[in-house]
């Protein structure tokens, strides 16, 4: 069975002594069941996080399913930045409520970062390096999403440029190919 942990940000971001934080970590769990945390045992999480946080500042708690973590991205997809190693199906369901959760997961595949920009075309800023098939997402929401890329493709230009001509004033003429060029003039 996969274990997945939770991480309150209050305490592990607060710079309290670790007495200190196990106070904010109690109220920080009464917040967090509020948002869709189904707790279960209370007691036996609270003595192994009063350890946790004695030996190391900050607070987890073991989740034994991905469905608790898929109820809490559902209805925030922000709080993927609290569960370590999350699913692929976690992450999905996280940029599907929030494009911008993108920002928490590291390295995201194709499927989330696509699913990212779709939800929301800005949240391609937020990720390196960005695969061409989300920067052709990202192009298919707003042409203007090509100032907010980093190297753009030539097929990314091209694209932005055929939904958008104003798009070419995002465009650095001298890195493309000869043959990119002529096309773009043609466009234009």
């Amino acid at each position: 069975m996969k274990r997945r942990f939770l991480e309150f940000g209050a305490v592990r971001k607060s710079g309290k002594s670790n007495l200190q934080n196990f106070g904010e970590a109690l109220c920080c769990l009464k917040e967090q069941s509020v948002k869709g945390f189904k707790m279960k045992g209370l007691t036996e999480h609270l003595e192994k996080a009063k350890e946790r946080v004695l030996n190391k500042g900050k607070i987890s708690f073991d989740i034994d399913d991905d469905e608790e973590c898929l109820e809490a991205v559902k209805k925030d997809g922000m709080q993927i930045e609290f569960i370590k190693n999350p699913s692929e199906e976690v992450k999905l369901a996280a940029v599907g409520e929030s494009g911008y959760a993108v920002k928490f997961i590291k390295n995201p595949s194709e499927e989330v970062q696509v699913a990212a920009v779709q939800r929301s075309y800005f949240s391609v800023v937020m990720i390196r390096p960005v695969c061409e098939k989300a920067q052709l997402a990202a192009i298919k929401e707003s042409a203007e999403a090509l100032q907010l890329i980093d190297k753009p493709t030539e097929k990314v230009i091209i694209e932005a440029v055929k939904k958008d001509k104003e798009a070419i004033k995002f465009v650095d003429i001298d890195s493309l190919t000869e043959e990119t060029k002529e096309l773009l003039v043609y466009l234009v």
